[in-house]
């Protein structure tokens, strides 16, 4: 029983340029894999926004140090102990690993994630769109392709919260999520802003703050919109930081290391009260579809990745009304396109 694992560095091409808090961007690098064994094949991705310490060239040479056979296993845990005595912080990379894993499992056992772990293969859970940081028409654009995606993700920065909810607002009355990206500064002009923010229908704030800022308890009682830990927050030994700063986590298999820690992230979650939103690094069709086996498990997710890509490389991930149809297919249910055509390093 040969396996062989590929890989392949990747440029993710925006359809527009992102704007963020801290600056704009209109690619993302990433790296696809290729878990194949008894002539079936799981797909896994690391994609590297430039806020990540991993880079492609990271994830590469992690890659280039896993043995192929020990990958096949069945358990999830013994799949993170080996890949972790390699090089535990390297997350993006064990991420790409374990999506793979997951997918080739699902088609050896002819299930689809969710079905692998017993979770439902819907949910009520709203869908979002995002919109990076735009001028007045490019506000007004975006707005109009979200279509019938039902949440806004916006992006601020720099002070210009309230402009871009108030410009918003004369295009829709769709709720929204604010994303302010490390913005804001801890004072009592945030509480006020909160305040205003509540009557906006704003259904909660990510990251307003630095994330090293670990004194949040007063804005955390006091504010009425939740507050949700994303770059404060990357795996479950974070919970302990979070709980009484913020309402709710942010999980992206990039930062936790996959789907099996991402479950175990939920269920620690969960006990403590929080509210989880399942989000993704502007990946392709491949991460997200992994991403949405878990979103039964959600309040919100930001699962849009694709719908801002101009060279999705994967296929299989639809969206209905804005809402994520989890792929019906064995594994994550997304196969590659034009990709793994032997363009692909092997080990």
């Amino acid at each position: 029983m040969k396996t062989v694992l590929e890989f392949l560095s990747y440029n993710l091409e925006f359809q527009h340029p992102f704007g963020l808090a801290h600056g704009s961007r209109i690619s993302t690098p990433s790296v696809f894999v290729k878990l194949s064994c008894n002539n079936m094949a799981g797909y896994g991705e690391a994609t590297l926004p430039p806020y990540l310490p991993d880079t492609r060239e990271t994830v590469l040479e992690f890659l280039q140090q896993v043995q192929a056979d020990q990958l096949i296993v069945t358990d999830p845990q013994v799949l993170h102990a080996y890949l972790h005595s390699l090089r535990p912080e390297s997350l993006p990379a064990i991420a790409a690993i374990d999506i793979a894993w997951h997918d080739l499992q699902g088609k050896l056992e002819a299930k689809g994630v969710h079905q692998l772990y017993e979770l439902n293969g819907t949910s009520e859970a709203p869908g979002m769109f995002t919109i990076g940081i735009s001028n007045h028409n490019e506000i007004q654009e975006k707005v109009a392709e979200a279509g019938e995606i039902p949440v806004l993700k916006i992006k601020t920065g720099n002070g210009m919260d309230k402009a871009i909810v108030e410009t918003i607002r004369r295009f829709t009355g769709k709720p929204i999520a604010l994303d302010a990206n490390q913005s804001w500064k801890k004072d009592v002009n945030s509480l006020k802003l909160l305040h205003w923010l509540n009557k906006q229908n704003i259904l909660f704030v990510e990251q307003p703050f630095h994330k090293n800022e670990n004194d949040l308890g007063t804005i955390y009682k006091d504010s009425p919109v939740p507050i949700i830990a994303d770059e404060s927050f990357q795996t479950i030994e974070d919970l302990d930081l979070v709980t009484g700063q913020f309402h709710g986590i942010n999980i992206k298999l990039m930062k936790c290391g996959g789907i099996y820690p991402a479950i175990q992230i939920i269920k620690a979650a969960r006990k403590r009260g929080l509210r989880i939103l399942i989000g993704c690094m502007s990946e392709s069709s491949c991460g997200c579809a992994a991403a949405s086996q878990l979103i039964a498990l959600a309040d919100w997710y930001d699962l849009d990745g694709p719908l801002l890509l101009r060279n999705d490389p994967f296929k299989g991930l639809n969206y209905l009304k804005g809402r994520i149809n989890i792929p019906s297919g064995p594994g994550t249910g997304v196969l590659p396109v034009g990709i793994f055509q032997g363009n692909a390093s092997a080990i």
